[in-house]
């Protein structure tokens, strides 16, 4: 994964996390979710840039348990448990914020494939108010172009 950041003029930022750096904790949901400030999905030829679904579990548990696909930061594969809150923390921000990381689904075949967007770095005390843009593809799909794609169209829907 790899990441860039910028201040964007959107909603005002998080208190920094207290927890250890985990990007795919829970964060509090919003008490009242906001208006989304970008679309919820956006589409490519080659992709489709979507809001996270629930029904998204499996796909993306199998995309965590790929080795190469979080050794940067954690080292490893991670578990559904830790799928299940990427998930919920994805929507969390949505709602908080009225934008977030988006699903990257193949459009032929709905097959999820990664994650890219752009989110408040609450889990990075040292970038808590700035916006980041960041992604994950699937190992597989490496060298397609898709980590390219989905990140300029997902910033280029935020700044």
């Amino acid at each position: 994964m790899s990441t860039s950041s910028a201040r964007a003029p959107v909603r005002s930022p998080p208190v920094p996390a207290s927890d250890p750096v985990e990007p795919t904790r829970t964060p509090v949901p919003a008490t009242e979710p906001v208006e989304p400030v970008l679309p919820l999905e956006v589409r490519t030829e080659r992709l489709a840039l979507r809001r996270w679904r629930h029904d998204d579990l499996d796909q993306l548990t199998a995309l965590f348990a790929q080795p190469e696909f979080w050794r940067y930061p954690f080292g490893g594969p991670l578990d559904a448990a830790a799928a299940g809150r990427f998930i919920a923390g994805n929507l969390a921000h949505w709602d908080r914020y009225g934008f977030g990381r988006y699903a990257v689904v193949l459009p032929e075949s709905d097959r999820l494939i990664g994650y890219v967007g752009l989110q408040y770095a609450e889990w990075f005390p040292e970038m808590h108010d700035e916006v980041e843009v960041g992604w994950g593809i699937d190992t597989g799909e490496g060298g397609k172009g898709f980590a390219t794609e989905g990140a300029r169209l997902a910033g280029g829907q935020g700044f």
